[in-house]
């Protein structure tokens, strides 16, 4: 099923997607930027995840990507990174995107020029076990540099915290349990 959205001004501060379609998922799952600039949408319903940018008071869709089932999704503070759960894609995945686009021109008045999300990389975790477990069904991201992700794996009672340093990849660093005491 695809959507189509359209604009509508409200209170002249805030553009709004309005869905025409019903039942596409569309908002299931959202986060934004700290500074409102970039927000990030799941559709279930439509596998998708949409990447919004705020330019020239205008909303303008950046990307829309394909993914099984996006169930979760949360951004670090400037959206130049966005870290996505898709429970039900095999065993669990979770999809990390950076932004590698030009940021363009920022100033306190006016956006000049951005091509932030007009390209990105992808890193992908994947349960530490094979069976379903619904690794990804919740996300977290450190908001300042975006270099901790935590991933939620509730049919395990397990939480995976991962990190990645400049120059090297994601790699788990710890795995939760549910505590037994204080």
């Amino acid at each position: 099923m695809t959507a189509t959205f359209s604009y509508q001004h409200i209170n002249a501060e805030l553009d709004r997607p309005r869905l025409q379609e019903t039942r596409s998922g569309f908002g299931s799952a959202i986060d934004s930027s700290f500074d409102g600039r970039h927000v990030f949408i799941c559709a279930t319903g439509d596998n998708t995840v949409s990447i919004h940018e705020y330019v020239n008071d205008a909303w303008n869709l950046k990307q829309r990507i394909n993914l099984t089932n996006p169930y979760s999704i949360r951004c670090n503070w400037d959206g130049t990174r966005v870290v996505i759960g898709c429970p039900d894609d095999s065993s669990g995945k979770v999809y990390i995107l950076t932004a590698t686009g030009d940021p363009g021109f920022v100033s306190s008045e006016v956006i000049l020029g951005s091509d932030l999300w007009s390209t990105y990389n992808t890193d992908t975790l994947t349960s530490p076990t094979q069976s379903s477990t619904h690794f990804g069904r919740s996300v977290s991201i450190a908001k300042e540099h975006g270099n901790c992700v935590v991933v939620g794996e509730p049919l395990r009672d397990e939480v995976h915290v991962y990190y990645k340093y400049a120059g090297s990849s994601w790699t788990k660093k710890r795995t939760l349990i549910v505590p037994t005491t204080c």
